[in-house]
C-alpha cells in the first residue's frame, strides 16, 4: 500500500513541530482537528486514513443532519470538510510514541513512513476495535444482517428475528433495546450466569420476546447474500435475519506505553471532565476512552474531540 502526504491548500512539505498532533482520524479525531483549525491553531492529522470504523458501517441514521446515509458517504462528507477547512493531514501509521518532560515539544511520533513529528500536546483518538467471535463467515456478514453496535443498526430490523451475542452489560441492555424494535430475540450466552447487572437480567427475563440460551455458542453464520441462521455447538440451529455481538471492545492503546498515561482495570484511557489523561500533555478522544459512560456513539466522540481542543486552546492562552 502507498501512504501518500497531503496538506491541502498548500505544497509545502509536512513540518517537523506543531503545537498540537491528532492522532486518529475517525470522527474524534476529524472533530478535534475541525475545531483546531477554527481556532487557528498550528496542528497536524495523523491517520492510515479518514473515515476510521464509520467507513464500515452499512447505514446510519442517529447522526444529526442525516437522515439516513452510508458509512462510506459520511466519510467522504469528513473528509470534504477537513480539505475546505484546509486542514494539514499526514496518512500515515505512527509507529512509537515518546515523551520527554524537559523539552518545548514534549511529544514524538515516529511514523511508518520514517518521518518524526513533534508537538507540544497530543489528541489521542485510535479508536477501539470490537470483539470479534472469529468464526466462519463473521467478516462476509458484516453489515449483511451482522453488526457489532444495536443503536447503530438496531433500527434496520423492526419485526424481524435476531439474536445478541454475550453475557454483559451490553448485551443485556442490547436484548432489551432490541426487544422493542424486533418481532423475537435470541439472548445467547457461552456461561450459565451472566456477568451483566442483576436489574438488566430482570428486565430481561421479565420480556416474553427474549429468548435466553445459555451454555451454548456460535459455531457458525449461514446464508446466501445475508444473515439466515445460526448453528450452535449444542447443535441446535436458530433461523433469524440479525446477529449482534455485544462482547467487548479493545481499546487501541498499545502506542502510549511510554508516556505515563494510566488505563482503567479494562485498559481504557482515563480522562477527566477536560478529557485530559494522566499526562497533561496527552488528550484522549472517542472509544478508547472511559469517558461519555462509555457510550461509544458517534455524537459522544465528535464532542470529546471538540472538548479536547477546547481544553488546550486554553493551556495554550496560559503559556
Amino acid at each position: 500500500m502507498e501512504f501518500v502526504i497531503s496538506s491541502i491548500h498548500s505544497k509545502k512539505e509536512i513540518n517537523e513541530k506543531y503545537d498540537v498532533v491528532v492522532l486518529g482520524g475517525g470522527i474524534a479525531g476529524i472533530s478535534a482537528s475541525i475545531y483546531l483549525k477554527r481556532y487557528a491553531i498550528n496542528s497536524l492529522l495523523i491517520s492510515s486514513e479518514i473515515g476510521g470504523l464509520i467507513k464500515d458501517a452499512h447505514r446510519i441514521e442517529n447522526y444529526p443532519g442525516f437522515s439516513s446515509i452510508t458509512g462510506q458517504e459520511l466519510s467522504s462528507n469528513f473528509e470534504k470538510q477537513l480539505n475546505y477547512l484546509g486542514v494539514e493531514k499526514l496518512i500515515d501509521d505512527v509507529v512509537e510514541i515518546n515523551f520527554n518532560e524537559n523539552e518545548e515539544y514534549k511529544i514524538e511520533l515516529k511514523t511508518k513512513n520514517n518521518k518524526t513529528i513533534k508537538s507540544k500536546y497530543l489528541i489521542y483518538a485510535l479508536g477501539s476495535k470490537r470483539k470479534r467471535l472469529s468464526i466462519p463467515n463473521e467478516e462476509k456478514y458484516y453489515g449483511k444482517g451482522l453488526s457489532y453496535c444495536f443503536t447503530c443498526d438496531g433500527a434496520f430490523f423492526k419485526d424481524k428475528i435476531v439474536s445478541v451475542i454475550g453475557g454483559g452489560d451490553a448485551a443485556l441492555t442490547g436484548a432489551l433495546y432490541l426487544s422493542d424494535i424486533a418481532k423475537k430475540v435470541f439472548l445467547i450466552h457461552r456461561r450459565k450466569e451472566f456477568r451483566a447487572e442483576d436489574m438488566w437480567i430482570k428486565k430481561a427475563k421479565e420480556k416474553s420476546n427474549i429468548e435466553f440460551i445459555l451454555e451454548d455458542e456460535v459455531k457458525e453464520i449461514v446464508g446466501n447474500d445475508s444473515v439466515e441462521k445460526i448453528n450452535l455447538k449444542s447443535g441446535k440451529k436458530v433461523e433469524l435475519n440479525g446477529i449482534f455481538i455485544e462482547i467487548g471492545n479493545i481499546p487501541n492503546t498499545l502506542l502510549l506505553k511510554n508516556t505515563n498515561v494510566e488505563f482503567d482495570d479494562k485498559g481504557f484511557v482515563i480522562v477527566d471532565s477536560s478529557q485530559k489523561t494522566s499526562n497533561e500533555y496527552i488528550y484522549a478522544a472517542g472509544d478508547l476512552t472511559n469517558a461519555s459512560q462509555h457510550f461509544e456513539q458517534l455524537v459522544t466522540s465528535a464532542s470529546e474531540g471538540a472538548i479536547c481542543v477546547h481544553s488546550i486552546q486554553k493551556q495554550l492562552n496560559k503559556n
